[in-house]
């Protein structure tokens, strides 16, 4: 479940210019993160002020700057954020959010307390290293990601429950059913948070 670095570029490109297209239209946009918080038990403002998280393809409007800055240590790590209006990578780090633009395979760090991946697995070289990476070098992982859903240029992989439970095990997650919320996900997506046990 891995797709060369050419294809990556590709879907990279048009997701870019699917961001700018929704920026232009609307400047404060966002992708649904406080009914994500209500389905993952989570309230950004009070939750992580003692925690180091990373946020992987955070996009213009990642739920890190939910938090309103109430953190120890944040990260996006966001491959895009220089093609995006400037104004996007100032509200990062006038947070105080640290901006990443490798892909997350290519960085480490130590002591993560929380990586989430929140609509961004679908657009990524191997959804599964990701998660891998993420369980390796984390005490918790947050998911939040369409399932079931067709490919197409912006979106080269299809994602499943089968991933998620062959990365954290069998009992994890749950399934959001498409259009069950209004103004959220029209598809069908899986859930969960995921505990180191050490």
């Amino acid at each position: 479940m891995e797709i060369t670095r050419e294809r990556w570029e590709a879907a990279q490109e048009a997701e870019c210019l699917d961001h700018l297209g929704n920026l232009k239209n609307n400047p404060e946009y966002s992708s649904g993160e406080y009914i994500t918080a209500q389905y993952l038990g989570i309230n950004y403002e009070e939750d992580f002020k003692d925690k180091f998280v990373i946020e992987v393809g955070a996009g213009p409007q990642g739920a890190l700057l939910l938090t309103k800055g109430n953190f120890k240590r944040a990260i996006v790590v966001e491959p895009l954020i220089d093609k995006f209006p400037s104004y996007i990578r100032e509200n990062y780090e006038n947070m105080g959010i640290e901006v990443v633009t490798e892909m997350y395979e290519d960085v480490s760090y130590d002591d993560v307390d929380e990586t989430w991946f929140f609509n961004v697995l679908q657009h990524v070289i191997s959804p599964e290293k990701q998660l891998q990476i993420g369980k390796e070098t984390s005490k918790v992982v947050r998911v939040f990601e369409p399932i079931n859903y067709p490919p197409n240029l912006c979106h080269p992989h299809v994602l499943t429950k089968e991933l998620f439970t062959g990365v954290f095990g069998e009992g994890f997650g749950t399934t959001y059913y498409g259009n069950s919320r209004p103004d959220f996900h029209t598809a069908d997506c899986y859930y969960g948070t995921w505990v180191a046990e050490w």
